[in-house]
């Protein structure tokens, strides 16, 4: 059993991104550039960035996940591979969720990308 926060958090992984669709503007937390191997500061956030991180046999379901939440404001939560810095993946689940006017445009997109960490306890 994990017995201290410091083991829990290192057994868990979890980044999160925010897209301000009215205004372009897509956000990831310190974890996100992190797990997509990014550098913050100098890598820009996008969705093609984390598709390139995904698993190629996961990519099209991703990417139209995605699109759903962004044109239909349907929630997306799903399994996912990620590619690890040494070229393994690592399992987790990608979710997301939009956030409409009263028009029902989506406004803003959240999400967040979650990683199991394997190994001992």
């Amino acid at each position: 059993m994990l017995g201290s926060s410091a083991a829990v958090l290192n057994h868990f992984s979890v980044g999160t991104f925010s897209f301000d669709v009215r205004n372009n503007v897509p956000l990831w937390n310190a974890p996100m550039y992190d797990l997509t191997g990014c550098v913050q500061g100098k890598d820009v956030p996008s969705v093609e960035t984390l598709l390139g991180c995904i698993h190629p046999e996961d990519r099209s379901f991703i990417n139209d996940g995605l699109q759903d939440v962004l044109s239909a404001g349907q929630p997306f939560h799903y399994p996912v591979r990620l590619e690890a810095a040494d070229g393994s993946y690592e399992n987790g689940e990608l979710f997301a969720q939009a956030l409409q006017d009263e028009a029902g445009r989506t406004t803003h997109v959240f999400g967040g990308l979650k990683l199991y960490r394997s190994g001992s306890e």
